[in-house]
């Protein structure tokens, strides 16, 4: 599984995981996990109409050049 420590509404590192909200994309090595800041951006996020990246918020992040970390 993929670690996304930032958040993607408003691109701030999140550096208290273990209360920060997420969200897991996808399913086994492939999936990932997104933190967010706060509960509004985890479900803005969750409102982001997925059809136009071929119905998985995933395919966003597999198209970035940005490192990110493996657990």
């Amino acid at each position: 599984m993929r670690i996304q420590t930032t958040d993607p509404i408003n691109g701030k590192d999140v550096t208290d995981m273990e209360h920060a909200p997420f969200v897991i994309e996808g399913s086994g090595d492939d999936a990932l996990k997104i933190y967010f800041d706060s509960n509004e951006n985890r479900q803005t996020y969750l409102d982001i109409e997925t059809d136009l990246l071929g119905g998985h918020n995933v395919a966003m992040y597999n198209q970035t050049s940005g490192e990110g970390r493996e657990m």
